[in-house]
């Protein structure tokens, strides 16, 4: 860090006026070359903050007076510099702000303690500049007011050109919004953005108050039927053996494939568990995720078909639309609420399942909402488990790739083996009964040169939105219903949307809704997914097809066989 001595000897106010103006315009030179911006916008992007911010630092004497005042922008850019060192492209997304809202502490340590390299880099940005600009607050000296009228010229000229240039950006792209293309304004809007949202979600119960499904039971059946949904996290089909990757990491599952049908070439809706998991729970698929503060989930058209239902989760409550739907339930736990202070693994949801499978209700959904493969990966798994080897993460970067692949793939053998002995238990109940099972969203591993890590990016990557999309029937389902096994393989390589489970699971268990869409059953012959759509940032359903995947995505979707065209 530069010393005292050198700071006050260095105290110009006219370089230090160039210095703070460098810092503040910093994340747009890089989102210029990150973003698909067009030139003009790229220009755009840069010249007109450059005159905001030369124009507002000149209006004290003292630029570090002015600087330390532009506090907000400086966290927002340090926040900015953070993401791109995770996605290497991207602004601040309206979903990153929910998560903010969403996560909760103990999750938040897990990332934030393994992001310290990303962290300390923009620390070393930003905290010098604020203690130079402490200096330039205290010095006697002032900037000349020859230095003052120039600046104030060229900034207003600035913002001049900029504005010629948004007119001819218009006028060539009539789609064209500062509010989208320009940081910081961009940021500021999807903050407002995500207080719209929240706004919504604390109205939740006031405006899905009156929705019914008006849900009817169809299966006459004397024997126990339960339907179990596991809803998975962060778990990316291209590192699972069952999709053929060339590690053990479903062994379990594997040995019993003859049992279950696995769904290859399936998509989620969402990159963020808060978006991805209601577009499962309820009819609110991509196309429709507007109305979802006016629905409830699928918990309620169960209940209203005589089902007894429950909601068991070993994820932290979130504020979100998974929460309001799991208090639809007549039952419903989240462990780590249940046992304070400890690291909670999803095999712990088995006894609870258990009493269920064993209770003398005779019609039972139950929904168990795991943890999965959530950063940290190493912490999804017991010790004495990891077969992949070296599996400690010191940091996240490239550097430590292969203990990162090696923490995940094992965090996926834990899956495996929760995923088994959820079958292994409804099975041995001897009932009508079936398991699906879908991850949320996927990962990005560090898996090519574009360097990305985690998921929530903006930008939607193949590794985040493949994902595994399993089914398994009992014997006695398959007695009851001859065909059903038989079409669902049918359909096991055909285009898959996650959003299919909902229609799905309430085809399984034989209820019926005005709200079940059995083109969109996979146990129907009919079934066809049609175009896959993504939610994007804004809320928008985006076809697959046309989403911004760059050349890595499309090779990995090539090569997998998949269809996303």
């Amino acid at each position: 860090m530069v010393s005292l001595e050198k700071i006050k000897t260095y105290n110009k106010q006219e370089l230090l006026f160039c210095f703070f103006l460098f810092t503040l315009i910093l994340p747009n030179i890089i989102l210029s070359f990150t973003e698909p911006y067009s030139i003009l916008s790229s220009w755009i992007n840069v010249l007109l903050p450059l005159g905001v911010y030369g124009f507002l630092i000149n209006l004290k004497c003292k630029p570090g007076i002015s600087f330390l005042l532009l506090s907000p922008i400086i966290f927002i850019n340090a926040f900015q510099l953070i993401i791109l060192s995770l996605f290497g492209e991207s602004i601040i997304a309206v979903d990153m702000f929910l998560n903010l809202f969403s996560t909760d502490m103990d999750e938040a340590s897990e990332l934030l303690g393994n992001l310290l390299l990303p962290i300390l880099g923009t620390l070393a940005v930003y905290i010098p500049a604020v203690v130079i600009a402490c200096f330039s607050a205290r010095s006697e000296k002032t900037l000349p007011m020859r230095w003052r009228r120039f600046n104030r010229i060229a900034s207003l000229s600035l913002i001049i050109l900029s504005a010629v240039f948004i007119f001819l950006s218009k006028k060539k792209d009539n789609t064209y919004q500062i509010k989208k293309e320009v940081f910081p304004v961009n940021v500021f809007h999807n903050m407002k953005l995500a207080a719209k949202r929240v706004n919504e979600l604390r109205n939740y119960k006031k405006t899905s108050e009156s929705f019914v499904y008006n849900a009817k039971a169809t299966h006459m059946l004397s024997a126990k039927e339960v339907y179990v949904l596991v809803i998975g996290e962060t778990s990316r089909a291209c590192q699972w053996q069952l999709y053929g990757y060339e590690r053990e990491t479903t062994p379990l599952l594997s040995a019993i494939k003859d049992e279950l049908i696995v769904f290859k070439d399936n998509m989620t809706q969402a990159n963020t568990t808060y978006k991805s998991v209601p577009t499962i729970l309820s009819p609110a698929s991509a196309q429709e995720f507007s109305g979802l503060h006016k629905m409830k989930g699928i918990c309620t058209a169960f209940k209203e078909a005589g089902f007894y239902t429950a909601f068991i989760s070993t994820q932290a409550k979130s504020h979100g639309y998974i929460e309001y739907f799991s208090q639809e339930a007549d039952e419903s736990y989240f462990l780590r609420l249940e046992y304070p202070g400890r690291r909670i693994m999803d095999h712990e949801m088995l006894p609870y399942l258990d009493r269920l499978l064993h209770s003398e209700k005779q019609k039972i959904l139950v929904i168990l909402h795991s943890y999965g493969s959530h950063f940290n990966y190493q912490d999804r798994y017991e010790k004495e488990e990891a077969l992949f080897k070296p599996d400690k993460v010191e940091s996240t970067s490239r550097k430590y790739l292969t203990q990162l692949r090696n923490a995940y793939d094992n965090a996926i053998r834990s899956t495996d083996r929760f995923l088994y002995d959820v079958i292994d238990h409804i099975r041995q109940m001897n009932g009508v009964s079936a398991m699906i099972y879908v991850s949320d969203h996927g990962e990005d591993i560090y898996d090519d040169d574009r360097n990305r890590f985690l998921h929530s990016s903006p930008t939607a990557s193949y590794y985040q939105i493949h994902v595994p999309l399993l089914l398994w029937l009992s014997d006695e389902y398959k007695k009851a219903f001859e065909d059903i096994a038989e079409i669902a393989l049918r359909n096991e390589t055909k285009p898959t949307s996650s959003h299919d489970v909902f229609h799905t699971l309430l085809d399984l268990a034989g209820v019926e809704t005005s709200y079940k869409k059995t083109s969109r059953s996979l146990i129907r012959t009919d079934y066809e997914a049609g175009v896959r759509y993504y939610l994007n940032d804004y809320n928008e359903a985006v076809p697959i097809p046309e989403l911004d995947l760059k050349k890595e995505d499309r090779q990995m979707f090539a090569k997998k066989g998949l269809a996303w065209q």
